[in-house]
């Protein structure tokens, strides 16, 4: 209840007391001298007892404000602040090998046994308990670690994330057949539309019916586009849909006429870094 709302009341009983007041002497034949004063009196003592009112009130306010902040406190102080240092933003591996991410925290020997590593795509990037990435196959993978069952066991820390690039080593001096990365462009009038270019580089003029794009994502997608090759062609292309800011790992492969393939080596793209808007 405000201070406002309860001078109203106070006023109203004031004048409500002053009418029966000079309805009585008027029927005794006295003069409302005394009530004229206390009227007078009532009115203006109102504005210093409202100003006691704010007062009272203001206090009150800040008191339940200040129990509930101390009630809050309480409750983020039964958590234990823990943080995982992980200095890795992104890096690229190689199919088939191993690392071992270096981490280190505040309570290793309390904690350690209870951190979650998670890989957005298992297909390219798997991680084990500990830490350790396998690159299993050509692409891009966003590595999670976390306090696992935080909640449960009373820990507030913050998840720390990273990409991991895995490319191959293939280079085009190792085949007979090869396709290399050219560039990238934003398709006229559509700004989520990417055409991917590669080269062909075919020294011995091998016979080359088809070819693929292939453009991995972080979250496992693969995205593959055909093109039908003749024996004399020497680019190609294949547009995709891409955000651009994001991450890809993109690949061709070519397909001879004998049935033999070609994977050229992969490719770290992100559009933001080819294309100016």
């Amino acid at each position: 209840m405000t201070s406002k709302l309860l001078i109203s009341c106070y006023l109203l009983l004031v004048c409500i007391s002053f009418v029966v007041l000079v309805i009585h002497n008027k029927k005794t034949g006295k003069k409302p001298i005394a009530e004229i004063l206390f009227l007078i009196v009532s009115i203006i003592i109102a504005h210093p007892i409202q100003k006691g009112l704010d007062y009272l009130l203001a206090q009150t306010s800040a008191g339940e404000t200040q129990q509930e902040t101390n009630s809050t406190f309480s409750i983020e102080g039964n958590y234990h602040e823990h943080s995982i240092l992980v200095n890795i933003g992104q890096m690229s591996m190689i199919v088939g090998e191993e690392y071992q991410v270096p981490f280190s925290l505040d309570e290793p020997e309390a904690y350690s046994h209870q951190l979650l590593w998670k890989s957005s795509n298992d297909n390219c990037v798997v991680v084990s308990e500990e830490g350790k990435l396998t690159a299993a196959d050509i692409g891009v993978s966003k590595i999670t670690v976390c306090y696992k069952d935080a909640e449960q066991n009373r820990i507030r820390s913050n998840a720390r994330e990273f990409l991991v690039f895995v490319l191959n080593n293939k280079r085009e001096s190792d085949q007979q057949l090869s396709a290399s990365f050219s560039g990238i462009s934003e398709r006229e009038n559509n700004t989520d539309e990417y055409i991917i270019f590669f080269d062909i580089n075919n020294p011995f003029r091998q016979e080359v019916h088809e070819a693929q794009i292939v453009v991995c994502t972080e979250d496992g997608n693969i995205s593959v586009k055909n093109t039908d090759l003749s024996g004399t062609t020497s680019n190609f292309a294949g547009t995709f849909k891409l955000d651009y800011y994001g991450n890809y790992v993109v690949y061709a492969k070519l397909i001879a006429t004998d049935g033999s393939e070609y994977v050229s080596q992969a490719q770290i793209i992100r559009p933001n870094e080819h294309v100016s808007r």
